[in-house]
């Protein structure tokens, strides 16, 4: 059955996520959008310009009224200084000896030539900003203008020491002038003034209320006319994209690449039959999918997908549904085939089909697969339930490979598992994980070459644990990638600290996963801590297992070894002669000390055999120009024997036990006492 068959969009009719997204009214949407922009640019504007002309016709008043202020202060001052005139007058005429009448014909002139000056200044500033002022002055025979003339000219007559005929006459007349007419006159214009200047202010005022009422007027036609018409529209708007969204929320439960339901889709297809009725689930697993999409990219790791939809599809039987429920995770649903042996033939077909070569445009790969199963027979058991044991079937399915069919043992052991690695989660975020260090030296000579750390648990309740207890939960990715941080960290402070305290410790060794040598940032992490610290990184081993030197010259693993040994850090091969690394790798790698597995060692000197075996390596470790380490050694017998055989250094309990970083000074001074300078010593 094809995947079209299978919960896909059959016809244009059906409405999927895509179909639903284009139903939604983008163009009408957009030219509201339009409108109300120009509706609100337009507001903007019309409230700017009125706000612009109100505030100018305010600044525009108040600068007139301060000009006509300043006209009104000026002719006041020469109204004050038409009555100074007449005061020097008087003391002119009442002076009653020379020199008094020269002192006052002295202020006298002064007087006038200040009158005469602040008068031709206001006549330039009426001129200005009141000709219709002006024109008063010359409107009689005896105008303001003529007196104020008669004025300056009898001041200056006055003022002349020299012009003493006719002073009586002189004196009356601006006293006359001085006293009643100047000063009636200008008390007149400034009225005047005073009150142009009024009537000018507030009709500049009345101006822009004028225009303040007018932005209202304008505001509200607009509201009316603009902004009514287009909250309606918004309204509608709003209500289509509500029905759009939940017309996109109700299609939202197909895989849009696929073509296959979403996980949402599967559930609540499950959920609408009988919750008591066979069902047989199959999870299927795409092994190392994100390999595909490194080495050709994402249009061959959407190909693969596609591929695998389409299989699934077709071994599918009327009524079963095939669901994409991850990035690379597939579940086909089924009624009809339920028997365990039923579903193991089905994962049989799906495994076989899928085995064959996926080819594209510009590539050819395969993909494997591993399927976990799960069935309910006449039991209520929820859709949930059998989606969470066929996954964790899926989980034990990448340990064995193939199929493997969930039982309830499993289940025990799966959440016994799971709980453990909750456990190590916590005891990581306690520090409750620690390094052990156990001792390295040079067989014949005793010399101290080193220590290895070793991952322990110090378990509130159960005490310290050693990795048998927790390693199989420790290759969950999420727990170790946390452990080697923390025991790197924790083990380059042991190192500085024992430095410090006067004891030469040539270096530590640390074990690495070849899943953590493959990331990226991994090396860039190693030697910023080593950096951060202040070691150089030849105080660091690398520790990497036999067993992860398999892949090809191209693995990224190798290269991530050769950046640390170019750096300076020095490579171990662990558990050597248990693993398949070609001599052409370690060749490439660079390693600098093979491990001999304890395997090889325990009992040497009883088995001839074994003898044999260990003696080819630590000669291979010789012919590459490697230095061999034999691990495990635990009797006195066993370290004279591979001594015998020529290794270079031994570690085991015959040297030190595993200890915390507090005891390594102890058993340092310990060892120092057991060990004469220069010579081997008896195992411990």
């Amino acid at each position: 059955m094809r995947a079209s068959k299978l919960f896909r969009n059959p016809s244009a009719n059906d409405t999927t996520p895509d179909a639903a997204a284009d139903a939604i009214p983008d163009a009408t949407g957009e030219r509201l959008w339009r409108r109300m922009r120009l509706a609100m640019i337009t507001s903007a504007a019309v409230l700017v310009s009125m706000l612009a002309a109100m505030v100018f016709a305010e600044t525009q008043a108040v600068a007139r009224y301060e000009r006509h202020a300043a006209i009104v202060a000026s002719l006041e001052d020469t109204r004050l200084l038409a009555a100074r005139l007449a005061v020097e007058a008087r003391e002119l005429r009442s002076a009653s000896t020379p020199a008094q009448r020269l002192m006052v014909r002295g202020r006298l002139g002064t007087t006038g030539y200040r009158f005469g000056r602040l008068w031709r200044e206001n006549l330039a500033r009426l001129d200005l900003e009141a000709p219709d002022l002006v024109a008063l002055l010359d409107n009689a025979p005896h105008s303001l203008r003529a007196r104020m003339a008669e004025a300056e000219r009898l001041t200056q007559r006055l003022a002349d020491p020299n012009q003493n005929s006719s002073e009586d006459s002189a004196l009356r007349q601006l006293l006359r002038l001085s006293e009643r007419q100047l000063p009636n006159a200008l008390a007149a214009l400034i009225a005047r003034q005073r009150t142009q200047a009024e009537r000018g202010f507030a009709l500049i005022r009345h101006a822009g209320l004028a225009l303040g009422a007018l932005a209202i007027v304008i505001q509200a036609l607009q509201w009316q006319l603009m902004f009514r018409p287009l909250g309606r529209a918004f309204r509608a708007r709003t209500l289509a994209l509500a029905e759009a969204h939940e017309q996109v929320r109700r299609s939202h439960l197909y895989d849009a690449l696929t073509g296959l339901a979403n996980t949402r889709q599967l559930i609540d297809h499950l959920n609408r039959r009988d919750p008591e009725a066979p069902l047989g689930l199959l999870h299927v697993d795409l092994v190392d999918f994100r390999d595909v999409n490194a080495a050709h990219g994402w249009e061959a790791g959407d190909a693969v997908l596609r591929y695998v939809a389409r299989t699934l599809a077709d071994v599918a039987a009327e009524g079963d549904i095939a669901a994409r429920t991850g990035p690379d995770e597939f579940v086909l649903a089924t009624r009809r085939r339920t028997d365990p042996v039923q579903l193991q033939e089905l994962s049989v077909d799906i495994m076989r089909t899928l085995a064959d070569p996926v080819r594209g445009e510009g590539f050819v790969t395969r993909v494997e697969v591993v399927i976990g199963i799960a069935a309910r027979e006449g039991r209520a058991t929820s859709v949930e339930t059998l989606l969470a044991n066929a996954r964790d079937a899926c989980y034990r399915a990448r340990e064995e490979s193939g199929a493997v069919y969930f039982s309830s043992e499993m289940g025990a052991r799966l959440a016994a598992r799971r709980q453990s690695a909750q456990d190590l989660l916590q005891a990581l975020d306690r520090d409750e994980i620690e390094p052990f260090f156990q001792p390295q030296i040079e067989a014949r000579s005793g010399r101290l070459v080193g220590f290895e750390a070793l991952a322990r648990w110090r378990h509130p309740e159960r005490g310290v644990l050693s990795p048998f207890f927790f390693s199989d939960v420790a290759h969950d990715p999420r727990i170790g990638q946390r452990i080697t941080p923390a025991i790197v960290r924790r083990s380059l402070s042991a190192l500085i600290a024992w430095r410090n305290e006067g004891f030469d410790i040539p270096g530590i060794g640390v074990n690495v996963t070849a899943r953590e040598l493959r990331e990226r940032t991994f090396c860039d992490t190693l030697l910023f801590d080593l950096d951060r610290v202040g070691l150089a990184p030849s105080d660091l081993s690398i520790e990497v297992l036999e067993s992860a030197l398999v892949e090809g010259a191209d693995d990224p693993l190798l290269s991530a070894i050769a950046r640390l040994s170019d750096a300076g850090c020095r490579i171990d091969l662990d558990d050597f002669g248990t693993g398949r690394a070609s001599l052409a790798n370690l060749r490439l790698l660079q390693v600098d000390r093979l491990k001999i597995d304890r395997s090889f060692v325990s009992d040497i000197h009883l088995r001839p055999d074994q003898r044999k075996l260990a003696v080819a390596m630590i000669d291979l470790a010789r012919t590459l120009g490697l230095r061999a380490l034999a691990e495990g050694v635990e009797t006195a017998e066993e370290w004279q024997a591979v001594t015998e055989l020529g290794c270079h250094e031994i570690q085991g309990f015959a040297v030190g036990r595993p200890m915390p970083a507090a005891d390594v000074p102890y058993w340092l001074a310990e060892y120092a006492k057991r060990r004469p300078p220069g010579q081997a010593i008896a195992a411990a």
